[in-house]
């Protein structure tokens, strides 16, 4: 047991590396980086994933003889490709979280918002409900294996020092930001569109019938529609998620491939 826990100087800075990239995937990821886990409890999860992962990868040792100030943009490298892989996770939480918002106004339920877990501000209800979901499935799918097997694979394809900030990364990384409001979209089109339909079925009715008070029908009828068009499309819905959680090993390995100058 004492040999270890003995590392040498060499092995300490390895060490420090993984930990780094380990840690900031992890705190970032959906499940791991929960706020409602306590933060011991998610640094445990960052140093046995570490500890674990040391032995079967290759670093390439950080040379001793160099300053502390060089080894601080190399830890800042580490920071970058673990905050990427999990940026790029959490669009797919935040585009879902934006087709509940976009579904909750339209539904006039706005003004009811609770306190989301993970980001630590106000969401509607309709949003954090499709966010719970999104949840479920991402483990129900077993899609946390994918950040265990980026963790490895990160290592094989960007070794510590060898991060490139590329031309073609950002316009990646900006692309998957943009698709995130599109994802939304797609997410709240059928309540949206048929509440649409409501809202001019109303206001025809408004002018046929001016004795009926429509703004006080209407905030009832629009939440009824909506809660019926919410379960007649919730298979679409999964389905939509589900299909964006199996193209996200496609897009770790585009991103590390560009993190990695590999062609």
């Amino acid at each position: 047991m004492a040999d270890v826990l003995t590392f040498s100087p060499a092995q300490l800075l390895t060490f420090l590396f993984v930990f780094t990239r380990v840690g900031a995937i992890l705190l970032l990821a959906p499940v791991f980086g929960s706020n409602e886990m306590p933060m011991n409890v998610r640094l445990g999860f960052v140093l046995i994933f570490s500890l674990v992962l040391l032995p079967i990868i290759e670093v390439p040792a950080w040379p001793l003889q160099q300053s502390a100030f060089a080894l601080v943009p190399a830890l800042v490298a580490e920071l970058l490709i673990g905050a990427i892989l999990g940026f790029t996770v959490r669009l797919l939480f935040a585009a879902v979280q934006l087709g509940g918002e976009l579904a909750g106004f339209q539904m006039g339920l706005a003004i009811a918002n609770v306190i989301d877990p993970l980001t630590q501000r106000e969401v509607s209800v309709l949003s954090q409900a499709k966010n719970v979901l999104a949840m479920l499935l991402f483990v129900t799918l077993n899609i946390h294996y994918w950040f265990i097997y980026a963790l490895v694979r990160s290592f094989q394809l960007v070794p510590p020092f060898g991060l490139s900030l590329s031309e073609p990364l950002m316009e990646t990384l900006v692309r998957l930001s943009g698709a995130m409001f599109l994802i939304g979209l797609h997410l709240a089109a059928p309540l949206m569109a048929t509440l649409l339909f409501t809202t001019v079925a109303l206001g025809l009715l408004a002018k046929t019938v001016p004795q009926i008070n429509v703004f006080i029908m209407s905030m009832p009828l629009n939440i009824a529609v909506g809660l019926l068009v919410l379960g007649a499309s919730l298979p679409m819905i999964m389905g939509l998620i589900q299909r964006l959680y199996e193209n996200l090993g496609e897009q770790f390995s585009l991103l590390l491939h560009l993190m990695g100058r590999v062609t």
